[in-house]
C-alpha cells in the first residue's frame, strides 16, 4: 500500500513512504489554524520530545506505540 499527501487541487504532493516524520511536521506547522505563541509551544515540545526520537523516521513507519512512548513525558 502507498499512503499520499495530496495538495489543495488534490494532486499528489508526497509520497508518504518518502518523508520523514521532521519533514511532514515542517509542512504542518504551516497550515496549523492557532496563534503564533501556541504554534511555538507545539514546535518545542516537538523538538524536546519526539522528533529526537521519531524525527528521521520514515512516517509511513511510525506505530501509534513508539508515538505513545515518545509523548508520555509531555507536562500536561
Amino acid at each position: 500500500i502507498t499512503y499520499y499527501i495530496l495538495n489543495e487541487g488534490g494532486k499528489v504532493a508526497e509520497n508518504l513512504e518518502l518523508i520523514s516524520l521532521d519533514e511532514f511536521a515542517g509542512k504542518l506547522w504551516k497550515s496549523l489554524p492557532v496563534t503564533a505563541k501556541t504554534k511555538e509551544n507545539y514546535k518545542g515540545a516537538y523538538r524536546r520530545y519526539v522528533a529526537p526520537v521519531l524525527g528521521e523516521q520514515p512516517l509511513i513507519e511510525i506505530t501509534k506505540s513508539q508515538i505513545m512512548m515518545a509523548i508520555q513525558d509531555l507536562p500536561p
